[in-house]
């Protein structure tokens, strides 16, 4: 139990440190500006429905039946594991697409001024690529809720560090590349949810 303590401890603490660090280049290489306002707004919406399918819903709900199936009957939690993995990764791709499709309706609730402004096509592109985000982070959610299941939480304390390296590396690498620039950290976001599923 210490050891696990420990752990989170430091893998926290890193995040901080990486986050940090990756503000002070948001801000570095792109300032105040329309556009970085537009990124805020798009990465606050799926970001917000992040904590929906969070990390305390997972755990609270699957950790502790996991925990008791895998206590009485190995097997047969192997099963549950297949079927929570199809049942909530069909929820968070059906979800994530009707997210995208519907994407100026998020812009509408969350900053319907920004409707009006002449920059909208590019916030809602933002939108839509940072709303993918929601797939990847569900599964890497529930992924982190399995572990916890069979008491492995290393890789779920590192997981949110996997964003801030892939924001960080895209932004020292990759802002030359894409035009405007701010999507530089919509592929950030998407890696680094795609890091977190995998990793």
């Amino acid at each position: 139990m210490f050891k696990n303590i420990k752990i989170i401890a430091f893998f926290t603490i890193l995040s901080r440190i990486l986050g940090f660090f990756r503000d002070f280049l948001i801000t570095r290489y792109f300032g105040a500006d329309i556009y970085t306002d537009m990124f805020f707004v798009a990465f606050k919406i799926p970001n917000h429905f992040r904590r929906i399918f969070g990390e305390g819903a997972i755990n609270s709900s699957v950790v502790p039946v996991l925990s008791k199936i895998d206590k009485d009957n190995p097997e047969k939690a192997k099963v549950a594991i297949g079927n929570l993995i199809i049942i909530f990764g069909t929820i968070l791709l059906l979800f994530t697409i009707i997210g995208i499709i519907f994407s100026k309706v998020l812009i509408l609730i969350s900053a319907p001024g920004l409707l009006l402004d002449p920059h909208v096509k590019t916030l809602d592109l933002l939108v839509k690529i940072n709303f993918s985000y929601i797939f990847f982070i569900g599964m890497a959610i529930c992924f982190m809720g399995i572990m916890n299941s069979y008491n492995q939480f290393g890789v779920g304390a590192f997981s949110p560090s996997l964003l801030n390296i892939s924001m960080i590396v895209s932004i020292l690498i990759l802002y030359d590349f894409f035009k405007p620039h701010i999507f530089t950290l919509c592929f950030g976001v998407v890696l680094g949810g795609i890091l977190q599923m995998i990793f």
